[in-house]
C-alpha cells in the first residue's frame, strides 16, 4: 500500500524583486512529499505524475499534468519541481498525485505561495508562454432546441415506386338514373305459327241394324282433348233411345249408348266435339283419324 504521508509547497520570492523592471517570473513551483510503502518509508524508483484540478473531487483538469518517471525516493522524502504556467488566476486548485498509476486521496489544496507570482507589485507581469492544450473537459449538457429553420426549396421527385398490391373491392355504388329509352329494334323474323286452338268436329256414320242396341266410343285425334259429343240420324228418326256420356279424360273418349227399335236397318251419326291441346307444340297438332269402337249390346 502507498500512501502520501506529508507535502508541502513553497517557492522562493525575494523580497527586493520591485516594479523596477518588467521581468517576467517563472511559474515554477517547488514540491516536497514523504511517500510510505506498506507502512514503512518507500526506497527506490517510482513513476509520478502531478495533475492540477479545480475541485477537490471530481472537477477538471486544468493545465497539462506533469509526469516524472522512476523519480528517485530515498527514506520516503521527494522534492520536485512543478510548473502550470498560467492557470493560477485566483481560483482555488488542487494537486492530485499519483504513484505508479495509482492516485493518492486526497487531492492536496494549493496554497496561495504560488498564485502570488504576479503579485509583486501593483503592475501586471508579462503574459507567459501558450501553455499546452488540456485534456477536453466532459460533455456539457444538452442544449435547448433552436427555433425552427426556414423550409428548404423543394427537391427533385423521386423514381416512381412499384405498383402497391390491388386493394380489396369497394362497397357497390348506388344505382345511376335510368338512361333514354333505345331506338326500336329491327322486326324480327316471322316464327312458325303455332297449333290452333279452336275446337273442331269429328263425325262418323254406322249402320244400326234392326232392333239392336249399341255402345259406341269415338276419340278425340292425338294432340287434342274431348268436348261434347252428340249422337244424330241423318235419314229418319227411327231411334227409340238416344243415350250418351264423357268417358275418362284419361282415354280422351266420348261413349254412347243406343238402339234401334224398328225393324229395318238404319244410318247413325256420332259427332265428337275436339279442341287442340294447351300444350301440344305445331308439330304435335291433332292428326289422324278418328276410329268408332261400335259394340252390339243387346240384339233379337
Amino acid at each position: 500500500m502507498i500512501a502520501l504521508l506529508r507535502c508541502c509547497i513553497a517557492v522562493a520570492l525575494p523580497a527586493s524583486q520591485v516594479a523596477v523592471a518588467q521581468v517576467a517570473q517563472l511559474p515554477d513551483f517547488t514540491y516536497q512529499g514523504r511517500l510510505a510503502q506498506n507502512g514503512q518509508p518507500a526506497n527506490g524508483a517510482f513513476d509520478l505524475v502531478f495533475t492540477l484540478y479545480d475541485a477537490e473531487v471530481a472537477g477538471h483538469v486544468v493545465g497539462t499534468p506533469q509526469s516524472e518517471p522512476q523519480f528517485p525516493i530515498v527514506d520516503g522524502l521527494f522534492t520536485v519541481s512543478l510548473a502550470f504556467p498560467g492557470v493560477f488566476t485566483g481560483d482555488q486548485m488542487w494537486l492530485d498525485v499519483s504513484v505508479n498509476g495509482q492516485s493518492l486521496s486526497p487531492r492536496q489544496a494549493i496554497a496561495t505561495t504560488p498564485v502570488a507570482q504576479y503579485a509583486l507589485s501593483g503592475n501586471p507581469g508579462p503574459a507567459g508562454p501558450q501553455g499546452e492544450q488540456g485534456a477536453p473537459g466532459p460533455t456539457g449538457p444538452q442544449g435547448a432546441t433552436g427555433a425552427q429553420g426556414a423550409t428548404g426549396p423543394q427537391g427533385a421527385t423521386g423514381a416512381q415506386g412499384a405498383t402497391g398490391p390491388q386493394g380489396a373491392t369497394g362497397a357497390q355504388g348506388a344505382t345511376g338514373p335510368q338512361g333514354a329509352t333505345g331506338a326500336q329494334g329491327a322486326t324480327g323474323p316471322q316464327g312458325p305459327a303455332g297449333p290452333s286452338l279452336l275446337p273442331f268436329q269429328v263425325t262418323v256414320d254406322t249402320t244400326a241394324d234392326a232392333n239392336t242396341a249399341y255402345l259406341g266410343a269415338l276419340p278425340c285425334p292425338a294432340g287434342s282433348v274431348v268436348v261434347s259429343g252428340g249422337i244424330s240420324q241423318p235419314s229418319v228418326n227411327n231411334l227409340a233411345i238416344a243415350l250418351h256420356e264423357n268417358g275418362p279424360s284419361s282415354t280422351n273418349t266420348w261413349r254412347w249408348i243406343y238402339a234401334n227399335t224398328t225393324a229395318s236397318a238404319t244410318t247413325v251419326r256420332l259427332t265428337l266435339v275436339c279442341v287442340p291441346s294447351p300444350s301440344a307444340s305445331a308439330a304435335a297438332a291433332p292428326v289422324g283419324v278418328p276410329v268408332a269402337t261400335i259394340t252390339p249390346i243387346m240384339q233379337p
